[in-house]
């Protein structure tokens, strides 16, 4: 006889998964449509990105990732819940198509806007494929041969989070550096 936990476990991750699945169709109908709400408050924001980080070293470890973090104090406003779903989203972007390596969590605060960054060291985005990269259901060629799983959605729902705060997110390739950055007003209405 099969353990029930073993025939448990798989169906679990599939109902997580279809639950995330959802999620995020939800988060960029909203959007697009003008009815997202965002419910910004005051926060610690290198504060509240160190939890997280905390919060998710153990699995980046265990997939061979080192963490680091480079976070410049200081508050801002902002949904937090949004922006950590969007952070959680490139963390486990890069957990799924880096190379194993040191992943960098990077705040830098100015005046008027927040960046947060998420850096490894690549491979990075296909050449010519940036553009597309935050379209709904876009996977890079190559993927779903290479075995990598993902939906298509995770860089869409970034954009889409960003954009609801009135921000941005881009993406960079330097010096075999690979870089997400969700580039919000610092202080959203």
């Amino acid at each position: 006889l099969v353990d029930s936990t073993q025939a448990v476990e798989p169906l679990l991750r599939q109902v997580d998964g279809l639950s995330r699945l959802v999620e995020d169709l939800r988060v960029v109908s909203l959007v697009d449509s003008g009815r997202f709400e965002l419910r910004p408050v005051e926060v610690d924001l290198a504060a509240e990105i160190d939890d997280l980080g905390e919060m998710i070293r153990p699995a980046l470890e265990q997939d061979g990732f080192t963490l680091t973090m480079s976070l410049q104090p200081g508050y801002a406003r902002i949904d937090m819940t949004r922006l950590r779903q969007a952070v959680m989203a490139l963390v486990d972007n890069a957990r799924r198509h880096a190379d194993p390596c040191e992943l960098c969590i990077e705040l830098t605060l100015e005046d008027d806007r927040a960046d947060i960054s998420i850096v490894d060291r690549g491979p990075g985005l296909p050449r010519g494929f940036a553009e597309d990269a935050f379209k709904l259901f876009t996977r890079a060629d190559g993927t779903r041969e290479a075995g990598k799983q993902g939906s298509g959605l995770g860089l869409s729902v970034v954009k889409a989070i960003a954009k609801a705060h009135r921000g941005d997110v881009r993406y960079s390739l330097e010096n075999r550096r690979s870089a997400f950055t969700i580039s919000l007003p610092r202080y959203a209405r």
